[in-house]
């Protein structure tokens, strides 16, 4: 991008998609990163005319960045790499020019739903890191309903469910469908696992597990078919809030 006044190297190098501002430190104080054939430190600003580069490489901070929501299908694991033979990750799914994009908010293999892709590194650490207690929900259905919502909320809201060594606790829990045994839960921080977790040690087996919102951006207010995504506007993304608007035709649905 122009830089219309010094940035510091830390804002430059998130900007260029290389991660947050915290997470791009250590390639700093690695001595990785040169301005002008300089050795560059954390106190360091960058202009316009400065050449950046990381391990020789010439960087270019981004002018917009590019932010995508994502339906995951079940079946496919939230990595850049397959880890095991006959494994598809979901950048697979994706077409060419947006797999150098992040992931932000993770979903492990046999569940489905809402992910998000940027090259905003920023963007990615406030959807992933768990201080910045990012609503999500999810429709969750159990082979069996094991009591009344206010059983189910005093267990997983008010008291907790312990599993090992970790007490695990879900911000919202009622009852989507009776009878389909559909559970809508709501997370604020969310550890591996932690529904299907929560769910085995009350006894109940999780059939099907659906991420369907991230702070206000909603799958049930902007659908995609499993396995779709769509651009959304980089002017509705703000620090805390992210709102459900797609630009036209920006989709591949």
């Amino acid at each position: 991008m122009t830089i219309s006044e010094p940035v510091r190297i830390n804002r430059f190098l998130a900007d260029a998609g290389l991660g947050s501002r915290r997470d791009v430190e250590r390639f700093v104080r690695a001595g990785r990163v040169r301005i002008n054939d300089h050795v560059a430190d954390l106190h360091t600003r960058v202009s316009g005319a400065d050449r950046v580069t990381l391990d020789g490489r010439e960087l270019t901070s981004v002018q917009q960045h590019t932010y995508i929501a994502f339906n995951k299908p079940a079946g496919y694991v939230v990595s850049r790499r397959a880890q095991a033979e006959n494994e598809q990750t979901v950048y697979a799914l994706l077409p060419p020019d947006l797999r150098q994009l992040r992931y932000a908010g993770r979903l492990d293999r046999e569940s489905r739903g809402l992910l998000f892709f940027a090259s905003d590194g920023e963007f990615v650490h406030r959807v992933s890191h768990p201080n910045h207690k990012l609503p999500r929900r999810y429709l969750v259905q159990v082979d069996r309903l094991i009591g009344s919502g206010g059983f189910l909320f005093r267990k997983f809201c008010r008291e907790g469910v312990r599993d090992g060594d970790e007490l695990l606790r879900a911000r919202a829990i009622h009852i989507r469908d009776a009878e389909r045994c559909v559970l809508d839960i709501t997370l604020m921080t969310g550890k591996k696992r932690q529904i299907r977790r929560m769910c085995a040690r009350l006894g109940m087996h999780v059939r099907d597990l659906y991420r369907y919102s991230i702070g206000e951006y909603s799958l049930e207010d902007m659908p995609l078919a499993p396995g779709d995504w769509s651009r959304i506007d980089p002017t509705r993304v703000a620090p805390g809030l992210i709102v459900a608007t797609a630009d036209p035709g920006a989709s591949n649905a």
